[in-house]
């Protein structure tokens, strides 16, 4: 599946971006930054106030669950584009090969 440029790259106020559209590069690339850039801050700069340590890390649990959403509305795009391929929904094995996935990048814990 090749996605295409949602109109010039970003949803105008009350437009949605459909399934097989995308954003453009630089607000890709934004939301990135802002995400690497609050992680850096609420993670790795010392502070005695916890209200500076609050306000970025709120920014940085925004830009996970931005990418968590993301990823799994990506998931549900795999699973209707296998139905239309295909003639039958797939999802225990689209999600089974999410789990997988997911479950061999994490560390091994040790008993």
């Amino acid at each position: 599946m090749i996605w295409r440029l949602h109109g010039d790259g970003g949803p105008r106020p009350g437009e949605v971006v459909a399934p097989g559209e995308r954003l453009g590069w630089g607000r890709t690339i934004g939301l990135g930054a802002q995400h690497v850039v609050a992680l850096f801050s609420a993670f790795v700069v010392r502070t005695h106030d916890v209200r500076v340590w609050i306000a970025p890390s709120v920014f940085a649990w925004l830009g996970v669950a931005t990418f968590s959403l993301i990823c799994w509305a990506m998931t549900i795009d795999v699973i209707n584009d296998t139905e239309v391929r295909f003639g039958d929904r797939r999802d225990g094995t689209v999600y089974a090969t999410c789990s997988w996935r997911a479950s061999s990048v994490r560390p091994a814990r040790r008993a």
